[in-house]
């Protein structure tokens, strides 16, 4: 007699898994689990894979990083909308496989919107359809304006009553000067030694350093005071940072605006620290190249880049005619 005569079937519904077990058990210490009697529909959260199952009931969560949005597409009537999207996947479909394309449709004119909604099956797809068709001209009137589901979303999300914004409270703040108004009249200077930086007060009448600010790794090579000793600028590789004391002086430096220069080598204020130069003679995209020289002149204020002067050495060495001077 086979177990399964011996046992019969084994129901497993409302039972102690550890039970339904010890009656599964053979002699051998094999399971057979064709003794195993589950209830109709009931798959105890797996997936059954016997092929039966409906593929509709399965879905498939998907994202929008697969999803483009065309803009300035011809707004067409119904007669004409299949020929507009065998236009469309013709082109789109040069850059990858499309899922599905809708074009939405205005319920009261019955003409298209000028715009589509674009499926691929990747979102690298959809990434180089935008990078290779935003701009694309179809025809004089209509160049395609290709942007991302999640920016359109956003657009989308505008209120369409303006909304003034909130008004941020006032925070009082000293002048950057107002440190250099030591009731003792006392000068700063600034020493580097190994990784450290320190700036201390000029203490003539005692003859002694009053340190105010000491940091370690605060520069990659030196520092140096602005015109008139608002500012302290700190050389990385990636630019150049000012330091001020715009909380007033209990606030000792803190930084006040960077410049994004990549292998900056000097800086020069101009005389009243409106503006500043930053100086590279190098290319670091291309360090086997011959040598560039790269002059940046920023608003000392707001940090934004004014001008840009690029060449070869030999072509700012050229004589006094290229000389620049404040």
């Amino acid at each position: 007699m086979s177990a399964s005569e011996e046992v019969g079937s084994v129901c497993a519904a409302g039972r102690d898994p550890r039970e339904v077990l010890r009656q599964l058990q053979l002699e051998d210490g094999s399971f057979d689990v064709d003794l195993l009697q589950l209830e109709p529909g009931e798959e105890y959260g797996y997936a059954s894979d016997n092929g039966a199952d409906d593929e509709a009931d399965i879905v498939e969560e998907q994202g929008t990083d697969s999803v483009i949005v065309v803009d300035n597409v011809p707004t067409v009537p119904e007669a004409k909308f299949d020929k507009l999207a065998n236009v469309l996947r013709k082109i789109f479909s040069q850059v990858g496989t499309i899922r599905e394309l809708l074009m939405p449709k205005d319920e009261g004119t019955g003409l298209t919107k000028g715009f589509a909604f674009i499926e691929f099956t990747t979102p690298v797809e959809a990434q180089l359809a935008i990078q290779q068709t935003d701009g694309y001209k179809l025809d004089k009137a209509h160049t395609f304006r290709v942007v991302p589901m999640a920016a359109f979303a956003h657009f989308m999300g505008v209120p369409d009553e303006y909304a003034p914004p909130a008004k941020k409270a006032f925070n009082p703040m000293e002048t950057l000067h107002a440190w250099l108004t030591d009731d003792r009249a006392r000068d700063q200077f600034a020493v580097r030694y190994q990784d450290m930086t320190e700036v201390a007060w000029n203490d003539h009448k005692q003859a002694k350093a009053d340190q105010v600010f000491a940091r370690e790794f605060w520069t990659e090579s030196f520092v140096q005071w602005s015109s008139h000793g608002y500012f302290l600028a700190t050389m990385h590789r990636q630019g150049a940072a000012l330091w001020g004391w715009p909380g007033g002086r209990h606030t000792p430096f803190q930084r006040v605006t960077r410049f994004s220069h990549p292998g900056v080598r000097l800086i020069d204020f101009s005389p009243n620290e409106g503006y500043i130069i930053t100086y590279s003679s190098h290319d670091v995209d291309k360090p086997s190249g011959s040598p560039k020289v790269v002059l940046n002149v920023w608003d000392t204020a707001s940090g934004r880049k004014c001008r840009t002067f690029e060449g070869t050495v030999a072509e700012f060495a050229g004589g006094e005619d290229l000389q620049i001077t404040w």
